[in-house]
């Protein structure tokens, strides 16, 4: 099934390519894995990273179909025991936006479904008892490889460079559910992020 869903992905991907824009993106991403929207507000975001391709194909004067491809970094920063920890999960993404230029090519909204694929998971801490420091064993099989969500946001095009802030929400459980013997215990917990980035169209 997983499979499956990233050839679709990709065969999308590659067909809108052939007759679109081809640009290139990067910026920063400030996310949190929280059990819901109140509890990110009571959490500090982590800052992390995110760079990739875009394609983006219009249907007409004010409507484009706009995939992405990125690398993205996600997480979460929280106290455990009296210790800083800094949980970071790497993910590959495909966003699907339908971009809305109502007044013109300056400024868009835009909207989509999204996919995401669990590449790496580290666990760092500071400050712990007696001022140490240092890596938690973190196995990547604990986590879900797949999500998916939805994106939102809104943007402006400068010419061949493009602007975007938008707020994405995974909807798949970030940890798979734990079994300690008799008991599965269900991660409720899932990606929240704020995305900043900055394109460049050829």
């Amino acid at each position: 099934m997983k499979t499956r869903m990233w050839m679709t992905s990709m065969l999308l991907f590659c067909a809108t390519a052939m007759w679109a824009q081809f640009g290139l993106k990067g910026g920063l991403n400030f996310s949190s894995v929280a059990s819901s929207a109140e509890e990110v507000n009571e959490q500090q975001m982590a800052m992390g990273w995110q760079a990739g391709i875009m394609v983006r194909a219009k249907v007409n004067a004010f409507v484009s179909i706009q995939p992405e491809l990125y690398f993205v970094q996600k997480g979460s920063e929280y106290q455990y025991l009296g210790a800083d920890v800094t949980q970071k999960l790497q993910y590959v993404e495909l966003p699907v936006l339908v971009v809305l230029e109502p007044f013109g090519a300056l400024l868009n909204v835009h909207v989509g479904p999204q996919v995401s694929w669990l590449t790496r998971v580290e666990t760092t801490y500071v400050n712990g008892p007696f001022g140490t420091s240092g890596t938690i064993n973190t196995d990547k099989g604990d986590y879900n490889a797949l999500d998916y969500g939805l994106s939102v946001g809104a943007g402006l095009t400068l010419g061949k460079m493009a602007l975007d802030l938008r707020f994405v929400q995974g909807f798949q459980n970030v940890e798979k559910d734990a079994v300690i013997g008799p008991v599965t215990v269900s991660s409720q917990t899932r990606n929240y992020s704020l995305q900043a980035s900055l394109g460049v169209f050829f």
